[in-house]
């Protein structure tokens, strides 16, 4: 218990310094945005970085996208993967014991609000690695929204924190390398990362739709 109540505290600290050195000026966040917000220094940029990721956990209007490509403008590729890989790891980490936090039914009630909320509700869980990868793959639900449902099942921590990073590998690797590459759009270095996340997108649109409806079949009544 007194872990995750300095866990907490930490949290909320880097929490507070995110507002600080990113203002207000998120809503509708672009690319250019971020870049031009961004320091120099290497070791404050991260920290905005991790603080964008911090709100991101309770807010829905930054886009991920956005961030993948600016951390692969910003910094070396290998460090933009290893930094992206650290923030999504406190991001999701905030929003599941969120979803601890409030109970299944107050999570039930604010994911029920949406469409696509519902889809998280029918898709139901087990208690494995692959429950926590393949929900990523159902078109449509902010991360948000689905980090809080799982926080509330029976998933244990570390199964749903390597579900979630691998769920988020097909499109996380490409996008920082085209980052990378964005001076030049028509290179090599941004054309084969570019195919490589469209074939990935739509596999996994595929195959998570095709999973999701398969285990709404199940749970249907005869």
């Amino acid at each position: 218990m007194d872990k995750i109540k300095y866990s907490s505290l930490i949290c909320f600290f880097v929490l507070i310094l995110a507002f600080i050195l990113c203002g207000p000026r998120l809503t509708g966040l672009s690319l250019q945005e971020l870049l031009n917000y961004t320091p120099e220094s290497p070791v404050l940029a991260a920290l905005v970085f991790l603080g964008l990721y911090c709100i991101k956990a309770f807010v829905m209007f930054i886009p991920l996208t956005v961030l993948y490509i600016a951390a692969g403008v910003i910094f070396p590729w290998w460090w933009a993967i290893i930094l992206t890989y650290l923030c999504l790891a406190v991001e999701s980490t905030l929003g599941y014991f969120l979803g601890r936090r409030l109970g299944r039914h107050r999570v039930q009630q604010l994911v029920s609000r949406s469409d696509y909320g519902k889809k998280l509700m029918e898709f139901g869980t087990n208690h494995s690695i692959f429950s926590s990868f393949i929900i990523r793959l159902i078109p449509g639900p902010p991360i948000e929204l689905t980090n809080m449902f799982i926080g509330t099942t029976e998933i244990k921590y570390h199964h749903f924190l390597v579900g979630t990073l691998l769920g988020y590998t097909p499109g996380l690797v490409p996008l920082v390398l085209m980052g990378k590459a964005a001076t030049d759009l028509w290179s090599p270095h941004f054309l084969i990362p570019f195919v490589f996340w469209v074939v990935m997108i739509i596999f996994f649109s595929i195959v998570g739709g095709y999973v999701w409806r398969k285990k709404r079949k199940r749970r249907l009544p005869e």
